[in-house]
């Protein structure tokens, strides 16, 4: 449903939190085809990343290691 909105050039999407979503660690090649189909749809200029800061600790005070660096998550967006 989300790439039917493509259509409307006023709806951009935004990508973040990858590790939550992938059942893989990086460079979450389970999500390759998802994050290829979304870049087809909408294209670069409506797609944006999100670092999904603050959120980026497990119950507000743990670390996660699989928070993406900025450099990580355009790899991985770009593969």
């Amino acid at each position: 449903k989300l790439l039917a909105l493509a259509q409307y050039p006023q709806v951009y999407v935004k990508v973040s939190a990858l590790f939550r979503v992938s059942g893989e660690p990086w460079p979450h090649e389970d999500l390759k085809l998802r994050l290829q189909q979304l870049l087809k749809a909408f294209g670069s200029y409506r797609l944006m990343w999100g670092s999904d800061w603050p959120f980026v600790t497990i119950g507000g005070n743990t670390p996660t290691s699989m928070a993406l660096e900025y450099r990580k998550a355009v790899q991985t967006l770009v593969m």
